[in-house]
């Protein structure tokens, strides 16, 4: 089988590396069997304007939502199911200190025209809770992977296995895999490009995240997100609560400093008893400013990687993968997102 670029890894770096390549008319392969305690695998696909504790305005936060409205709207389009939905984020205050900081940092970073004062207690929350409304949005991350999955499928597109590294091979111009024959390879390992022969000196730090899903019977019609000492929103059919960011652990699973975590700030904010459903983990790829990764290989043409995309790779990947494919169709001249800025 011949294509224009083969992708190893189908989370969701490589699920928008392989939409946004298709766009430019771009054939594509996708190698796409889950790795154990892949961050895609669990994450809330969450994106929201505030980001930390210091309410700072998230980085290029008006240019990422606006790439995000254009590229997963298209693709729901093309894959025919709904992936991408707005929803209120609940900013909880805990003190007249801490709303101090909000507004202030709201008028400096220009969204206080965004914010809108909780009316209604939340009934579901400690009754003590009081704060801000702000618009954020949700994508349906297990949803855009698997139906993009079976369709790269139908269109035998698709290799259900881990990349086998001595079975590539340099052909000519191309480069060949068993039985594909790619112009081009694009590696979407996230924290496994450290065993990658290529591409384990970029600068890809693991970053564990852990997330408890709640029984929703019992709760009110939560149909919003909650920020306050942790991430609380519906998903699927569960109410996930979460996460952890944590850089050293023994173990890339559960444990109970994970459970002991979460449980202590969900018994902090909700107002009743609820029930655990599941206690995942997962391995983020961080990078140490926080910035996306697109690596060519200085040596061998035709071999890139794109990484790094840590927490915010809903809000993230649109951008950073629009402007791999500028790259590779000639529309941009310079990498933004290369790792020859650690050298500097």
């Amino acid at each position: 089988m011949k294509t224009d670029f083969l992708i190893v890894g189908q989370g969701l770096a490589g699920t928008l590396t392989g939409h946004a390549l298709e766009r430019m008319g771009a054939s594509v392969v996708i190698m796409g069997l889950e790795k154990p305690h892949a961050a895609s695998s669990l994450a809330a696909g969450i994106i929201h304007p505030v980001s930390g504790r210091k309410f700072v305005k998230a980085w290029l936060y008006d240019q990422l939502i606006a790439q995000c409205h254009e590229t997963y709207e298209e693709i729901e389009r093309n894959l025919g199911v709904p992936l991408f939905r707005k929803l209120d984020m609940h900013l909880y205050i805990s003190s007249v200190k801490e709303e101090n900081d909000l507004l202030s940092q709201a008028r400096r970073y220009s969204y206080d025209d965004l914010l809108r004062p909780l009316a209604v207690k939340d009934r579901d929350m400690q009754n003590s809770r009081r704060g801000y409304a702000i618009n954020a949005f949700q994508l349906d991350i297990q949803g855009l992977l698997g139906y993009s999955a079976n369709r790269w499928k139908a269109k035998q597109r698709y290799l259900p296995e881990h990349m086998e590294y001595p079975a590539l091979s340099r052909e000519g111009d191309s480069w060949r895999y068993k039985d594909v024959v790619a112009g081009q390879v694009i590696f979407c390992e996230g924290v496994w490009c450290r065993g990658n022969p290529w591409f384990s000196h970029l600068p890809v730090i693991p970053n564990k995240g852990q997330v408890l899903t709640l029984d929703p019977a019992g709760f009110q019609n939560i149909d919003y997100l909650v920020k306050s000492g942790l991430l609380l929103t519906r998903w699927k059919e569960v109410i996930w609560a979460g996460a952890t960011y944590e850089w050293d652990f023994d173990y890339p699973g559960p444990d109970s400093y994970g459970w002991n975590y979460l449980y202590r700030r969900l018994e902090n904010l909700l107002s009743q008893p609820y029930r655990v459903r599941s206690h995942m983990a997962g391995l983020r790829p961080t990078v140490p400013d926080r910035k996306p990764i697109l690596a060519e290989h200085a040596e061998l043409p035709g071999l890139w990687a794109v990484n790094g995309f840590g927490t915010k790779g809903s809000s993230l990947g649109p951008y950073v993968t629009r402007h791999l494919a500028d790259l590779l169709n000639g529309r941009e001249k310079i990498n933004r997102f290369s790792p020859s800025r650690f050298k500097e």
